[in-house]
């Protein structure tokens, strides 16, 4: 043992020493940057060949039986200058990106599918799609591989490097080739954690008792058993996820999968973590008195509390950094995994990893009057109703605000519906001159019911376009489905207008096309019927949504500070939690307040006792409503755009308003309490 200890102690010695770090700094740089340089070149190859793809197939048109389209569509393949790229197996999907005129609707999707094959299997594939990811990628990995070499974890990163190498190799040979990965980025992940960690005290390390009371926070949340158990735990579940997804599911399915569970459990972690070392790092010096060392230096207590707080966030961005790294690098892992079917692959590229935004269908409003009028009527024509106004059961002011709001969705409810027969309904999105200028493949998506909601059955209907060819599909009730439909289709005022046939063509007798009508109405809901167009990269969007949620976590943070300053650790921590859960259940808490009805009939004590829980329920709701409304994971889990909108109005009311009434009000507080008298016995 005095060995190995003394060849340790030489060993660190070694690794202070200056050259050995201008000489270890040295290597990492080269292979490091040998390996980007090698990528790139690579990427600008395949970008080379993808150019020349397009110019090849963008002008072929499949109706005049172009050479490069029937190529395409009955080969799957794509001939240039003697070099072959696709296969067979992309036949199939190639047809469905022809319109009915013959032209190329996404010539895009039909490039990268070609593409594939030319991808190398040392690279992955988001490295040689983005530049700029590249760039950043090589930036943070290099700096990650510096900050350990000069803060004195050289040896320690080459030892579990080593180890990790011949626990890999193992595994390798047992062909769990999954647990290799895994087992590599739990090491890679909580080496980096501890990297982060020392770096960050190292920056914070400055003499100003803000930035000294932050660095202590850092070195006390790895020595706090309660934090670093949820630290371990995020860093550690994030690599094995992939293990619990079967990957015999659709691969846009298990890609959803991960990224709900991963980032969700992501903030989950982070925000109990931040609740409980926000809290114990203020109320555990208050109750052990060694606040009293602190207050008798020239330290205010406001930066006591700030300093406090930056700690937090700071344990909190290197979590986001290396937990967004994680998740990021997974969801391109597992695009290498088999999907179904090309039209899956299509999918993954065209529905999820992407940042798309939506229109739904202009309605109609009733007006003020004619709300009136139907409510009204409404009213005249229910003896019942006018029977318990009467008779002082039920208020008339409630009867009347509820069947304003049933004629409003009735009037919506027909605008939704669709007759059988060739007459249809007409719908016009507007606002998609973006999608126009964009030129990007849209995607028409629709979840239809009607009378008999079987999973087994399908049913007819037709999608009207101005100037093209009707397009003919089969919908299963209750369930979503989508039609790519090409830019063109947009008027100069940026309206698309689509029209809904609830059947399909047939023949009659005498040998005419009709329409069949279909079996009865089809109905949707509001949010069931939209066009969704692309307007940013995944990567950007997955940054937007990282970056929501952190400020969340810093709202956190201050008010788990601001509570420990004031009351005692088990109290902050529940009223941390109350605000975390009341702020996470803001959209359900809505419904159900728009839903909740006072019983009129009831006894007082009853009555007030509702009263006083819808108003609760009420305030909290419009207090917290902000924590809540954006939901950066669901709208990522739909490819949906999380916008730079939503990241500000965070910024501003979270980040911003609601983060600095907590200092101003945990501060007040604070300054009147007399720590004396409660750290010391009374």
């Amino acid at each position: 043992m005095s060995l190995v200890r003394r060849t340790w102690r030489s060993l660190d010695e070694l690794q202070r020493r200056r050259w050995f770090r201008y000489l270890m700094s040295a290597i990492f740089a080269v292979l490091v940057l040998g390996y980007a340089g090698a990528t790139w070149m690579r990427a600008e190859s395949i970008r080379r060949d993808g150019d020349a793809i397009f110019n090849a197939i963008r002008t072929g048109n499949l109706v005049n039986k172009d050479a490069v389209a029937v190529e395409l569509t009955e080969k799957g393949t794509v001939t240039i200058d003697g070099r072959t790229f696709g296969n067979i197996q992309f036949a199939p999907v190639a047809k469905s990106f022809y319109d009915a005129d013959g032209n190329l609707a996404n010539p895009g999707a039909a490039v990268r599918m070609l593409i594939d094959e030319r991808l190398p299997t040392w690279a992955p594939t988001f490295l040689l799609q983005r530049n700029d990811t590249l760039a950043t990628l090589t930036i943070a990995v290099l700096g990650l591989l510096l900050i350990a070499v000069w803060t004195g974890l050289t040896i320690p990163l080459l030892v579990a490097g080593a180890g990790t190498v011949v626990v890999c190799t193992v595994l390798g040979l047992t062909g769990g080739t999954a647990w290799v990965i895994a087992v590599a980025s739990i090491v890679t992940l909580l080496f980096a954690f501890a990297t982060l960690v020392r770096g960050a005290a190292v920056v914070l390390g400055r003499p100003h008792p803000v930035f000294a009371i932050a660095a202590n926070v850092l070195r006390e949340a790895v020595r706090l058993k309660t934090a670093s158990f949820f630290v371990v735990v995020l860093l550690v579940t994030i690599p094995l996820l992939p293990l619990w997804i079967d990957d015999k599911e659709p691969l846009r399915y298990q890609i959803q999968s991960f990224l709900a569970r991963s980032m969700g459990l992501q903030f989950l972690l982070a925000a109990c973590m931040t609740v409980f070392l926000s809290s114990a790092t203020v109320a555990f010096e208050i109750r052990d008195r060694q606040i009293w060392q602190l207050m008798v230096k020239p330290v205010a207590r406001l930066q006591y509390l700030f300093g406090k707080w930056l700690g937090v966030i700071a344990l909190n961005l290197i979590l986001a950094v290396l937990g967004g790294v994680a998740i990021f690098t997974y969801v391109q892992y597992l695009q290498t995994r088999t999907p179904k079917d090309a039209f899956d692959m299509m999918a993954v590229r065209e529905e999820i990893l992407v940042a798309r935004d939506g229109r739904l269908p202009k309605y109609v409003a009733l007006t003020g009057d004619e709300a009136r009028e139907l409510v009204e009527r409404k009213l005249a024509s229910d003896t019942l109703l006018r029977a318990e106004i009467e008779s002082g059961e039920r208020n008339e002011t409630d009867v009347l605000r509820e069947l304003a709001r049933q004629v409003h969705q009735e009037h919506l409810a027909k605008q939704r519906n669709v007759p059988p027969g060739p007459d249809g309904r007409e719908f016009v999105f507007e606002g998609l001159l973006p999608a126009k200028r964009m030129n990007a493949t849209m995607t028409l998506r629709y979840a239809f019911d009607i009378a008999s909601i079987d999973p087994h059955t399908r049913h007819p209907v037709i999608f009207e376009f101005p100037n093209t060819q009707p397009v003919f599909r089969e919908f299963t009730p209750a369930q979503a489905h989508v039609l790519a439909i090409p830019p063109t289709l947009i008027d100069d005022e940026g309206k698309l207008k689509v029209k809904i046939i609830n059947g399909g063509p047939g023949v009659d007798q005498n040998g005419n096309q009709v329409i069949i009508p279909g079996i009865d109405a089809i109905r949707f809901k509001g949010d069931q019927f939209e066009v969704l167009y692309r307007v940013d990269t995944f990567e950007w969007n997955f940054v937007r949504a990282m970056m929501v949620q952190f400020v969340k976590l810093a709202f956190l943070a201050m008010f788990g500070v601001c509570a420990a300053a004031v009351l005692s650790f088990p109290v902050a921590c529940m009223l941390c939690f109350t605000v975390l859960a009341i702020g996470s259940m803001v959209p359900f808490l809505g419904i159900s307040l728009s839903e909740y009805r006072i019983a009129q009939d009831a006894p007082a004590v009853w009555r007030v006792f509702q009263m006083s829980v819808k108003f609760v329920a009420s305030v909290a709701e419009a207090v917290l409503r902000e924590f809540g409304t954006t939901r950066p994971t669901a709208l990522l889990v739909e490819g949906r755009v999380v916008r730079w909108s939503d990241f500000f109005r965070t910024l501003l009311v979270i980040g911003g308003i609601w983060t600095g009434a907590t200092l101003v009000i945990g501060f007040l507080a604070f300054r009147k309490k007399e720590l004396a008298t409660y750290s010391g016995n009374t």
